[in-house]
């Protein structure tokens, strides 16, 4: 079964380093399907969802973006 919450983490392979917050934001959000997207293997998803710099979040629920961020703070 697939969860109706879906976030994405939309990156680019030589930034991720920086961005050690993944074991953080599954910890508090059990319920969500989460999706992890490297860019340049990717860039269609990037284009799809208007990503304009890395990393972005982008939190679906029920289909519909509830919210959208890049950075890390």
């Amino acid at each position: 079964m697939c969860s109706s919450n879906i976030l994405w983490w939309i990156y680019m392979m030589w930034s991720v380093d920086r961005v050690n917050l993944l074991p953080q934001i599954l910890w508090k959000l059990p319920n969500v399907t989460f999706l992890k997207v490297d860019v340049d293997e990717l860039k269609s998803v990037a284009q799809e969802w208007d990503v304009q710099a890395m990393p972005t979040f982008i939190f679906l629920k029920d289909g519909e973006i509830v919210e959208k961020f890049t950075g890390v703070n």
